[in-house]
């Protein structure tokens, strides 16, 4: 498999975002079409087939930027990014963020078929021994520091955030905070209004801080919102649909059987008839036949008049050229001869 280490210049100025025009500067190296119009989405199209819509007018989060940089790095099986190109990449678009840049590193040295198989591992919760999962981690890098050099730290205790901490620690085992009280949490609706919210519950703690608890379970978060989220395992699940039940084996006073609704058979269209030529010209004629009639009555009508005005103005000429005659004749009585 070919490594690809130049990067193949393309026009990205019309492209709001700088982390969509590094993707499609990559897609471009690696062997991506690239449709771009004005005012419509830019289209990548590899050479298997798929298809990426990025947008041209927005700017675009993290996430969205790892799911662009997947799709490439999946559908380019004829190449390898090498760290020469990445570097390219980066250099060429100096506004991209750290986040960015290190994902874009992060690729260097995978095949597209290692690159699916880390992401699908990740997609299903698998953690990574070794490198731990470095494209979901919040990593910060300061400037001039390269990953490489970050990276090892991270491997030793993949648990760890950017901060040194266990994310999966709640916020008072890791810093020792006694609780003052709880008291529902008080949410706020549309136009200003508030309400207690039935499933989240406040705590304050002896250092002024806030923090947010699940009402059936000690599941917290420093903010309400991710207890919305959590708060949809604790929903009961509905009810298996009971099979039918025999009428015959029923017993008197028995709860009657819940009603299964059984999928409908599709509805199968008539068959379609098939016209010929004769049965078209027929429609036709049905069709038009009345105007032409119609048509036809009118000329015949104007025909008749036309004669009638040809034979009167024939008679007219009979006339006048009788009466030229007898006028020359009168003329010619009193000539001398």
């Amino acid at each position: 498999m070919p490594s690809v280490s130049k990067l193949t210049p393309w026009d990205t100025t019309g492209v709001k975002d700088m982390g969509v025009r590094a993707i499609i500067s990559l897609a471009v190296s690696l062997g991506w079409n690239i449709v771009m119009k004005p005012g419509a989405p830019a289209i990548a199209i590899a050479r298997d087939g798929a298809r990426l819509r990025m947008p041209t007018d927005t700017t675009i989060n993290t996430g969205v930027f790892q799911g662009y940089l997947s799709t490439v790095m999946t559908h380019s099986e004829e190449f390898t990014p090498t760290i020469e190109l990445m570097d390219s990449v980066i250099a060429t678009h100096k506004k991209l963020s750290d986040s960015h840049q290190t994902r874009l590193r992060m690729a260097v040295g995978e095949s597209a078929k290692q690159h699916r198989e880390r992401m699908a591992a990740i997609a299903e919760g698998a953690k990574e021994t070794v490198q731990g999962d470095h494209l979901t981690q919040h990593i910060e890098i300061p400037a001039g520091l390269t990953a490489e050099a970050v990276l090892p730290a991270f491997a030793a205790n993949p648990a760890l955030d950017a901060g040194g901490r266990d994310p999966h620690l709640r916020p008072t085992q890791s810093e020792g905070k006694t609780l003052v009280r709880e008291y529902p949490f008080i949410a706020r609706a549309a136009k200003g209004h508030s309400y207690e919210s039935p499933g989240i519950i406040t705590q304050e703690w002896s250092n002024g801080t806030k923090t947010y608890r699940c009402k059936d379970c000690d599941y917290s978060a420093r903010s309400p919102a991710p207890i919305g989220g959590h708060r949809k395992i604790h929903k009961p699940k509905a009810p298996p649909i009971p099979a039918k039940l025999d009428p015959a084996r029923r017993v008197p006073g028995d709860t009657p059987p819940t009603i299964v609704h059984q999928v409908k058979e599709p509805i199968v269209p008539e068959q379609q008839h098939t016209y010929t030529t004769g049965d078209v010209l027929e429609q036709v004629r049905a069709l038009v036949s009345p105007e032409l009639n119609r048509r036809m009555e009118l000329l015949h009508a104007e025909n008749e008049i036309l004669v009638k005005e040809n034979i009167r103005l024939r008679e007219r000429v009979t006339e006048l050229e009788g009466n030229w005659e007898a006028l020359q004749s009168l003329l010619n009585e009193g000539r001398p001869k």
